[in-house]
């Protein structure tokens, strides 16, 4: 069955909040014991940018499995994870240093629309070894915002930063304007495109800053592919920071047909199997009506 690429997920969650996925996360994702540590805890300029299928569990269970590597090697990056909201830092932050389960720091500073089962490894993991978790997501009513007023409403410091003209590079609009109408089964309105053209990059712009604060232990980004493609992506906005290194790993789903050139927008990409899901595309298409 056909299903909805994450963008149009979060397109969703925006209007309606839709929760995303219903499968099971595999039992064997609990982390592995401690290995002796290989590497430095800390790897300045070290950048790992992961990307998902929201609602693929394979794809969560093989990007587990290569952060348990990265631990086992030694490594000690921040998480910035897309599931939590910005203005949830403090939430976050406080959930981290008290909690003792993945579950507290859900309940604590997680929102709606996430399948939570599909993140709770990964908090577990980032428990076990201490990691700092940072949020990566520009919340639904700063998405609205955004829509409405513009980028500097919400990130005036990025925006200064990243565009201080005020206006997108033209691929970058294209491109993201190709995304969204894809994204919401090749029917999405023309009205109001420009404004959520601005919440992608919004939210590919906060991710870049909640990284570059974690330069100097290295930081790993788990977001959706979309957020994580070279041409106009976070790694995008990477690129105007010198001494980096970023390597970019997609995940794509191996029945999936992708579009000439897609796997060129990434380091690397996982493929997985698709999961059984429904069909979402009806929620865009009008039932036709005769007189």
């Amino acid at each position: 069955m056909r299903h909805l690429p994450g963008l149009l997920l979060s397109c969703l969650l925006l209007a309606g909040g839709v929760s995303a996925g219903t499968q099971q996360v595999p039992s064997q994702l609990t982390p592995s014991a401690d290995s002796p540590a290989l590497a430095p805890a800390a790897q300045p300029g070290r950048l790992l940018l992961l990307g998902e299928i929201h609602d693929n569990p394979a794809g969560h269970a093989r990007r587990l499995q290569r952060l348990q590597a990265e631990m086992d090697a030694g490594w000690r990056p921040a998480l910035v994870m897309e599931q939590f909201d910005r203005e949830r830092a403090a939430d976050l932050a406080n959930a981290m240093a008290t909690c003792r389960s993945a579950a507290c720091v859900i309940r604590a500073a997680g929102g709606d629309g996430w399948d939570w089962r599909h993140y709770e490894p990964v908090l577990a993991l980032a428990l076990r070894y201490r990691l700092p978790v940072l949020p990566g997501n520009v919340s639904r009513t700063e998405s609205l915002r955004v829509m409405r007023d513009g980028l500097a409403s919400v990130l005036p410091d990025a925006l200064a930063d990243y565009l201080p003209t005020g206006e997108l590079p033209a691929h970058i609009a294209r491109e993201q304007e190709a995304a969204i109408i894809a994204g919401h089964c090749g029917v999405a309105p023309r009205a109001g495109m420009a404004g959520m053209v601005r919440m992608q990059v919004a939210r590919d712009l906060w991710m870049t800053r909640q990284l570059m604060t974690r330069v100097d232990t290295g930081a790993v980004l788990l977001a959706g592919n979309g957020h994580v493609r070279r041409d106009i992506g976070v790694p995008y906005w990477l690129q105007r920071h010198a001494g980096l290194q970023v390597r970019v790993i997609a995940t794509m789903e191996s029945a999936a047909t992708a579009d000439a050139g897609s796997d060129s927008r990434y380091d690397e990409v996982d493929r997985v199997a698709a999961p059984a899901r429904e069909d979402l595309c009806h929620l865009f298409r009008k039932p036709v009506t005769h007189d």
